[in-house]
């Protein structure tokens, strides 16, 4: 058995096309692709991760929770999922999808798509004066869903000087750690670990490197604190559900979407199945 690492999934995708590999990842747009061209080879999940509108929260202009809130009401996450994603994804008010232990509940007041609501908040906050820039990694996927949030917030919020800034990913975490990202981030966050803490400690904890959004907060962390000190795992779950409604009532960030994880094979193998982790479980692949 060779295993072969790539930079990304559509590098993979198209060295499985060329006949270069039997096994590989697929995302975002190439999983349509998959399903139309290799349908009887393709094995699909949801994936343990969540792609979120992350806010800058050292830029003044979102400093009032009523702007945060404002943005995540004017996305339209089902048509995202529908028209982007073709199906491949699942629209989200919560940061924990239902393949991890936590997930699988409602967690955020304003992860749904509310126009007028979304207009009066800002309002309520000053308006917004001003150019917009909008943040992400360069990914085809991610660019375009990204694109559309921009449409969204340019027709429903009224904010017409919109720009969309991409960049490789180690420099995308690079300027937010060094507070040099001027506006909201779209990014992917998967889980380390079969669990929702993973990502909610992930996003949220004061001294996690993938909190980008400098949120911190001492309630969240006593109760995730609490989580991590459960006598029991139904104690636990419950624990960390709870501190993801608290960080998510601050709206440091606003989940958009579960996404699909997919593998396609050759015909030359068989049993091919996905883990908890969104990879491929080598362990029960067979050859024809």
């Amino acid at each position: 058995m060779t295993v072969k690492a790539y930079q990304n999934d559509s590098t993979a995708f198209t060295s499985f096309r060329a006949g270069a590999v039997d096994i590989a990842t697929v995302s975002g747009n190439d999983l349509s692709t998959a399903n139309n061209t290799y349908k009887q080879q393709l094995v699909t999940a949801s994936a343990p991760a969540v792609v979120y509108l992350g806010f800058p929260l050292w830029d003044k202009r979102f400093s009032d929770p009523r702007v945060r809130e404002a943005f995540s009401l004017a996305i339209d996450r089902n048509a995202i999922v529908k028209a982007l994603l073709y199906g491949f994804g699942k629209p989200t008010d919560s940061v924990i999808p239902a393949t991890l232990k936590g997930g699988g509940t409602s967690s955020c007041a304003y992860c749904h798509y509310d126009v007028a609501k979304a207009q009066e908040l800002l309002a309520e906050a000053g308006g917004w004066h001003g150019p917009l820039t909008l943040w992400t990694k360069q990914d085809a996927t991610t660019q375009t869903v990204l694109q559309a949030i921009l449409g969204q917030l340019r027709s429903n919020l009224g904010i017409n000087d919109i720009t969309l800034q991409a960049k490789p990913l180690d420099q995308m975490y690079s300027s937010l750690g060094a507070h040099k990202v001027n506006g909201p981030f779209l990014l992917y966050m998967g889980a380390s670990y079969p669990s929702g803490y993973s990502l909610v400690d992930s996003l949220f904890s004061a001294s996690s490197t993938s909190n980008v959004t400098g949120y911190n907060s001492p309630a969240f962390d006593q109760e995730l604190g609490n989580a991590a000190r459960a006598q029991s795992a139904d104690a636990a779950t419950g624990f960390i559900r709870q501190a993801a409604s608290t960080a998510l009532a601050d709206m440091p960030l606003a989940p958009v979407y579960f996404p699909e994880a997919g593998l396609v094979h050759s015909t030359r193998v068989s049993n091919v199945a996905i883990d908890y982790l969104a990879d491929a479980d080598l362990s029960k692949v067979t050859v024809n």
